[in-house]
């Protein structure tokens, strides 16, 4: 996975592409997974710069 050093609509464009991508040949559940812990490590990464985490639920719906 490749980190992203890019703002919240950078990450919300590639999760929306990430979905397109793999939904083909993981079930929904698996997706949702995968985005999910995706999203938790970049919060972790942006925090670090940015100094404030977020809710990665809040981001996840925008993605969809």
């Amino acid at each position: 996975m490749c980190k992203y050093h890019s703002s919240w609509t950078g990450l919300v464009s590639k999760t929306t592409k990430l979905r397109r991508t793999v939904c083909d040949h993981l079930t929904e559940k698996q997706v949702v997974y995968l985005e999910y812990t995706t999203i938790l490590q970049l919060v972790a990464e942006q925090s670090s710069h940015t100094g404030m985490a977020g809710n990665p639920c809040d981001k996840e719906k925008k993605a969809v």
